[in-house]
């Protein structure tokens, strides 16, 4: 029937207003919408990544910043992952990119350190030699 069709048309069309824009409140109903109107398994499943992604941005953005104060660089390490773990992108997210850059920072510092109080150079450009 042309309302069924009318309704799908409508729901399709408000789901990706509602991606397009992060709304939770928005992005929740229109999901409860799109399944009963039979909206396309990948934008149900597109709309559902991206709400989820709304809902774990503060957890995730709080084990970040609670693993780089902490100065442990497995805990950072783990949350980055973590944040991963769950779709979170660097281009995406300044708390992660943050956590991921201090993360190699902190890995490269404590290299460093180790190299100059060990001695071993095993495995860095000679003096002379090109570096790439």
């Amino acid at each position: 029937a042309s309302w069924q069709a009318s309704r799908l048309k409508r729901a399709e069309k408000d789901l990706e207003i509602a991606i397009e824009y992060k709304d939770q409140d928005f992005l929740s109903e229109g999901l409860i919408v799109a399944r009963k109107a039979g909206v396309g398994q990948e934008l149900v499943t597109r709309a559902a990544r991206v709400l989820k992604k709304l809902q774990m941005e503060d957890e995730v953005n709080k084990i970040i910043e609670g693993a780089m104060e902490s100065e442990d660089i497995e805990a950072l390490e783990s949350a980055v992952k973590y944040a991963h773990d769950n779709d979170f992108l660097e281009e995406e997210n300044p708390m992660l990119q943050s956590g991921f850059l201090q993360f190699w920072l902190r890995f490269w510092t404590k290299e460093f350190e180790d190299m100059k109080r060990t001695g071993n150079t095993d495995g860095l450009p000679r003096e002379g030699e090109a570096a790439h």
